[in-house]
């Protein structure tokens, strides 16, 4: 593939291949970019890109194509091969999963009978056998825009560390969302990174009320590993992950960098919330007494520790696990009488009780009556 450059524009893609063959060492992926360049009589800069490493996939396709909407209303068409007719994309086409919803990006593809097919990025692991993410890094790097670049740097991108450094500063605010009333924290990690933060008028009353906020107790490092740790635990924490394996990311993803320090926070606290309970649990089990077991009816006195509506095929009833002053819990559904106890409430009533196959500190009541909320 041959392209003309101007020599600062060439100088800018020089600087984009430069962190992309970074990208990809740190990641493992299988790609080469050689780059062929010499100057013309204009003194514009001529040159020649060959690709290389796993541009081809199982089933003998390969990789023509990006479509990219991630950014525009209609998306940029990212070819691998010169000359090649793309025509009109759908967005909303993937030839694997066949549910038509928008994509941000999908890849055009072609086997060795020459046939082509369009498939969303998100099933292209599926379909492919490998996930073919670096290319959407690769075409885009080619291309000479200014648009935040500065000849052997970058001037409205920053390193994943940068940003998450700012937005720990800018959640010791407490986290606010876009769609607020309040300045979000998105806008104010951006001013951050501008350094208008830091000076401009406007921006002096939340300069007094951060002096004035607990000093911030989570460190980048540690923030970082969590990011990696939780890749694959759904689209979000995902998303995060391959962020942190980044060198460079622009303002694209400041939002979701901004949330990283409360979405953090939010999981140590429920994290600490479960040991908490686990240990609780322990120590309950420890000293409890067997669940009784009677062909009489037994007074059951305990806190709902669980409430849970269930269906079944006569419409659905509300469920509880009530634990025992002695320590053994019991499941089943609450009684109407007191249909609106909740969480925590201590309650009474008698009803037949029979134990768990395997846990001689569980079991199930029936037929409650007498039920009444002591507290």
């Amino acid at each position: 593939m041959k392209r003309h450059y101007t020599a600062r524009e060439f100088g800018i893609v020089g600087a984009k291949l430069a962190e992309l063959r970074a990208r990809a060492e740190r990641h493992g992926w299988d790609i080469s970019i050689d780059v062929k360049s010499e100057t013309d009589e204009h003194g514009d800069v001529v040159a020649e890109f060959t690709f290389g490493g796993s541009f081809h996939f199982d089933g003998g396709w390969t990789l023509i194509a990006v479509a990219d909407a991630s950014e525009t209303t209609e998306p940029i068409i990212h070819s691998f091969e010169d000359g090649v007719e793309v025509g009109e994309v759908d967005m909303s086409r993937c030839d694997h999963c066949h549910r038509a919803v928008r994509r941000n990006k999908v890849l055009m593809i072609r086997n060795a009978v020459g046939e082509v097919r369009w498939v969303g990025s998100s099933c292209a692991l599926d379909f492919l056998g490998h996930d073919p993410y670096w290319a959407t890094f690769v075409m885009p790097a080619l291309d000479a825009d200014e648009d935040g670049w500065e000849i052997g740097g970058a001037k409205s991108m920053w390193t994943v560390e940068t940003i998450l450094r700012f937005a720990i500063e800018a959640n010791r605010l407490g986290y606010t969302p876009v769609k607020s009333e309040r300045v979000s924290t998105k806008r104010i990690v951006s001013e951050m990174l501008s350094g208008l933060f830091w000076s401009d008028r406007d921006w002096r009353e939340l300069r007094w009320a951060l002096a004035e906020s607990p000093a911030a107790t989570i460190e980048v490092e540690d923030l970082v590993a969590w990011m990696v740790e939780n890749d694959g635990a759904g689209e979000f924490a995902t998303n995060l992950a391959r962020l942190a394996r980044m060198d460079w990311v622009g303002s694209k993803w400041l939002g979701l960098l901004a949330y990283a320090p409360a979405g953090y926070a939010k999981a140590k606290a429920e994290e600490a919330e479960r040991l908490a309970r686990e240990s609780a649990d322990a120590e309950r089990r420890a000293a409890a007494k067997p669940l009784p077991v009677s062909s009489d009816r037994v007074r059951v006195e305990g806190e709902i520790a669980t409430r849970r509506y269930v269906e079944n095929a006569f419409g659905g009833s509300v469920k509880v696990r009530v634990v025992s002053d002695d320590g053994w819990a019991v499941w089943g559904t609450l009684p109407a009488a007191i249909g609106d106890a909740e969480v925590g409430d201590r309650i009474a009533f008698v009803a037949r009780l029979s134990p768990s196959e395997d846990d001689e500190l569980f079991g199930f009541f029936s037929r409650p009556s007498k039920a009444e909320v002591l507290s």
